[in-house]
């Protein structure tokens, strides 16, 4: 049993969870017509597997994307390089490879702090049908964010990425960057 109670009137009733669809965002109080959030105990949250999925298409569109830009930065680089007088080749090389890696540790974690912060899951989530909240219900801050997709995300990967089977074993599916942050990742309706 959950219990539901209006944060209005106070209008309290015990229900089922079988009977609240997964889907349902907001209940709206029978008394005084109050729309207000299901409890998040309610809401389906998505497992290690399916989140794996949703980061393996989000690695496949950042390395397609970041494919043509490093493309583009080889040809104006190799291009504008010997205007400034930088003719060696292994320099021009070396230069074009810094150029190249240092934009793409710009790129990674830049796509995801946008794409989360700005809608609450990245393309790959998206695709699988779940995405972010806070734990209190709301839309993902940017403090949230960065915490969530840089400070949590390095740490779950500095243990050996203990931190990201996490959801496995954890009651509400929380990895430690989700936890670092107060986030959820549900099934979106």
């Amino acid at each position: 049993m959950i219990k539901i109670i209006c944060p209005k009137c106070h209008f309290t009733r015990d229900v089922p969870g079988e009977n609240i669809p997964s889907n349902v965002r907001n209940i709206k109080c029978p008394l005084c017509n109050e729309i207000f959030p299901v409890p998040l105990d309610v809401r389906d949250k998505a497992g290690f597997f399916i989140r794996m999925l949703a980061i393996i298409i989000d690695i496949l569109i950042i390395n397609a994307l970041f494919l043509l830009i490093s493309f583009s930065l080889d040809y104006l680089l190799t291009k504008t390089l010997p205007l400034y007088g930088i003719t060696d080749e292994e320099l021009i090389t070396n230069i074009v490879g810094g150029v190249i890696y240092f934009s793409y540790l710009v790129f990674f974690p830049t796509y995801f702090i946008f794409f989360t912060y700005k809608y609450g899951k990245t393309p790959g989530k998206k695709i699988m049908g779940i995405e972010i909240i806070s734990t209190c219900g709301d839309k993902i801050t940017l403090a949230q964010t960065i915490k969530r997709e840089f400070l949590g995300k390095i740490l779950s990967g500095m243990l050996l990425g203990a931190g990201f089977f996490m959801v496995i074993f954890s009651k509400n599916k929380q990895g430690l960057h989700d936890k670092i942050a107060k986030t959820l990742v549900v099934y979106k309706n």
